[in-house]
């Protein structure tokens, strides 16, 4: 797809087209999931929570992890 772009790009250029409506363009063909920062709208609520989710999803399971090991820790502590 890249290489596409590349190619849709030079075309427009070639063709006279100003960088904003080569972007128009692009968003129209493609979405706004191309642009670097996609406007935050219904559409791409996922885009702009995801990173904050996995950050919460890799903390949970650290956190489980960690409580896990103190506990079996603290049991090997008092079988001894």
């Amino acid at each position: 797809m890249p290489k596409d772009m590349r190619i849709l790009v030079r075309e427009r250029l070639v063709a006279g087209d100003s960088d904003e409506a080569i972007l128009a363009y692009l968003v129209a063909r493609y979405g706004d999931y191309i642009l670097l920062k996609p406007p935050v709208q219904t559409n791409t609520a996922f885009l702009w929570a995801a990173p904050a989710l996995i950050f919460a999803f890799a903390a949970a399971i650290a956190g489980f992890y960690l409580a896990r090991m103190r506990r079996a820790d603290n049991d090997a502590a008092d079988e001894r």
